[in-house]
């Protein structure tokens, strides 16, 4: 296990240990915190620290932003190459491996 990984954990069981259920609603829940991965962050300061706590709390959720900005900046390369054959080439693999209709 990485040391991030460990130091994790016990931030995370120290936190909760402490926080008590004010600081568990107060820590944003897994899926709030992928909405903001997904949407962007907000405007509100407030929302931002907590969304930042959220991360250094959840593993998962710090995987998932980690793949998300992975994922991001590959297509922007993509993207950017100005090759127009390899993103239509990835968008008709995409649409094939993730569509309802199999068709």
């Amino acid at each position: 296990m990485m040391v991030t990984n460990q130091l994790r954990r016990y931030w995370h069981n120290f936190y909760y240990f402490f926080a008590g259920d004010l600081g568990e609603r107060f820590a944003l829940t897994c899926r709030e915190a992928a909405e903001h991965v997904d949407l962007g962050p907000t405007g509100k300061l407030s929302m931002r620290f907590r969304f930042i706590l959220h991360v250094s709390l959840c593993q998962g959720c710090a995987n998932y932003r980690r793949t998300a900005v992975a994922l991001g900046q590959a297509i922007r390369s993509v993207v950017c190459s100005g090759d127009g054959d390899r993103v239509s080439r990835l968008t008709k693999d995409l649409l094939r491996k993730h569509s309802s209709n199999k068709s």
